[in-house]
Parts: structure tokens; C-alpha cells; sequence
């Protein structure tokens, strides 16, 4: 079993044939045994709680997330999620923008550009990350589309891009913030099928924040 996105290893990894949730019996008898023969020698001792430290830890050891690669180790890197989704949707972003499109990637961000006419245009950037503490949900968030690009429908396109993306990468529902006022970009996502999840004001910005979210299909 992968790790459980919230915190504890959930592992039933197997070593010496033994599934983990059984060697704990097996364990105790071990460390009985340890103790019998312990008794006030201190080497013996440090022998017995030595043992006790292995057997009930084991690899089943309470420790904090290592990742999200256990969880989804068959899925794809979210850059190589990124690349796919937009080889998928390369004909429509190309009937847009008029010429063959390019991904860029670094690190959690992607731009979307193309060298139409010999000359490179950056059409699209955006960001896809984690949300820190639950390796199953993606964050969508600063995604900006060039001016000489807007209302063709690319940033709905886009949007579904983004959602392939995360499903590719093995998560299993997308979260975004929007300001309230950004009704063009509400409209794409209530039509897309994202539900308003939660609403406030930020204290820096003093801006009215809706919080969406979507479950990604399987």
C-alpha cells in the first residue's frame, strides 16, 4: 500500500516473506527472548532494547512524508504530464496561436510559446504544484494568458490542459484560487465543472478570494 497522503506510512511492504502487520507477535516473542537473557547485564540490556527499537519500528517507522513518489510511482512527473497534455491538445492551441506551440518547463512553472514567423512569442505561463501536507491534491494557480491571445477560447483550453496534466500526474483533484472579481475566469471554471469550495478575504491584499476545486477522473 502507498503512503497515506496525510502523515503516518501506511506500508504493508514484506520482508522475508512476511507481511509487516504480522511480525509484530512474532517480534514480542523476539524480545522476550532478548529479555530473559538480559537480565542485570548492561551490554545484554543495550543488546535487548536495541532489538525492541527494530522489531516494533521496523519499516513501518512513524516519520514524516517523503514524497508523493511512493503514492504515485506509476504515474508521470508533472513535466512530463505537462508535455503530454500538450501534445494532446497541440492541433487546437495551434489553430489559436497560428503556428506550432512549445512547452518550457522549471521547476512547478510552464510557459506556453511558440515561434511563429521566426520569431518566439510567449503566449501562456502557468503553475502546477502540490498542496504541501496531501500528496493527492494539485494546486493550479498563476496562469496568465498574452493579451494578443485573450478571448479565442484559449483559456479554457488551457485550463483543461492543466486538469489532464494533474490526472496524468497521478493526482486526484485540483484546487484554485480566484479573485472575486475575475468573473471571465469563473465562468471557465464553472463551466468546466469546478465547484466553489470556500470564499474570504485575504488580509494583505484585501481582496475577495473564492476557493475552487474539482475531483479529477481516474
Amino acid at each position: 500500500m502507498a503512503e497515506d497522503c496525510e502523515g503516518i506510512r501506511t506500508s504493508s511492504s514484506r520482508r522475508d516473506g512476511c507481511p509487516s502487520a504480522l511480525r509484530l507477535p512474532l517480534a514480542v516473542q523476539r524480545v522476550s527472548s532478548l529479555a530473559g537473557r538480559a537480565g542485570a547485564n548492561p551490554a545484554s540490556e543495550a543488546i535487548f532494547y536495541l532489538a525492541l527499537w527494530e522489531v516494533t519500528l521496523g519499516d513501518n517507522t512513524y516519520k514524516p512524508m517523503a514524497g508523493s513518489e511512493v503514492a504515485r510511482d506509476q504515474s508521470l512527473s508533472l513535466a512530463q504530464a505537462v508535455r503530454a497534455s500538450a501534445a494532446s491538445f497541440r492541433d487546437q492551441i495551434r489553430e489559436i496561436v497560428g503556428s506550432e506551440p512549445i512547452i518550457e518547463t522549471r521547476d512547478n512553472e510552464f510557459t506556453l510559446a511558440t515561434y511563429g514567423a521566426g520569431k518566439y512569442v510567449k503566449i501562456s505561463h502557468f503553475s502546477i504544484k502540490e498542496l504541501p501536507g496531501c500528496c493527492g491534491v494539485a494546486v493550479l494557480y498563476h496562469c496568465s494568458v498574452a493579451t494578443d491571445f485573450q478571448s479565442k477560447g484559449l483559456g479554457s483550453l488551457l485550463l483543461q490542459l492543466r486538469e489532464e496534466s494533474a490526472c496524468k500526474a497521478g493526482y486526484s483533484f485540483a484546487q484554485a484560487t480566484v479573485v472575486k472579481e475575475n468573473k471571465a475566469e469563473r465562468a471557465i471554471l464553472e463551466k468546466l465543472g469546478w465547484k466553489e469550495l470556500a470564499s474570504f478575504t485575504n488580509r494583505f491584499t484585501r481582496n475577495g478570494i473564492i476557493v475552487y476545486g474539482k475531483s479529477l477522473r481516474s
